[in-house]
């Protein structure tokens, strides 16, 4: 009887905890799975290998998803938003639960995986680059691409009294 208490109170603290990486993984494959799924018939005239690019890169961002729900112990809110996530402006906006710090770091990790699979013109969950529009909050204000160094534009004067 003692074992069992024990064990349930275990349980009920590892819950109070956050994700669990199982709930993470579950969640966020079955999100991504749909999402992929819905697109599967936009991408039915594509080449094979850019079928393959994309799926290699869903496994990729599923690991980088799993990885920050599992680490920066998501609210079950927001890893029962990505089990019933539909498409990519599903996903966007469970990321949008999420606090600040984990919006960014996250959405950093998914810009990684993007780029370095040569969708550099996208944002993870069908944020375009350089669009503003399209995202909001301090995850969408991080620049993407750092900046080139050097400019051929003359700095604005500086505006204030010091002289």
């Amino acid at each position: 009887m003692k074992a069992i208490l024990f064990c349930s109170a275990l349980a009920l603290v590892a819950c109070k905890k956050g994700s669990s990486a199982s709930s993470c993984t579950d969640a966020i494959n079955k999100g991504v799975d749909t999402m992929m799924a819905a697109g599967a018939k936009r991408m039915e005239g594509a080449p094979a290998e850019m079928k393959a690019k994309m799926e290699e890169t869903a496994v990729k961002l599923k690991g980088v998803m799993t990885n920050r729900c599992t680490e920066d112990k998501w609210s079950a809110d927001v890893v029962d938003c990505y089990a019933k996530a539909q498409k990519r402006t599903d996903l966007r906006d469970c990321r949008s639960k999420l606090p600040a710090d984990q919006q960014q770091k996250l959405q950093t990790e998914e810009t990684q995986v993007m780029m370095g699979a040569g969708f550099g013109g996208m944002r993870p969950h069908g944020q375009m680059m350089g669009s503003g529009a399209m995202g909001s909050g301090p995850a969408a204000a991080a620049p993407v691409v750092p900046a080139a160094t050097g400019s051929a534009v003359a700095p604005a004067p500086a505006t204030g009294s010091a002289k």
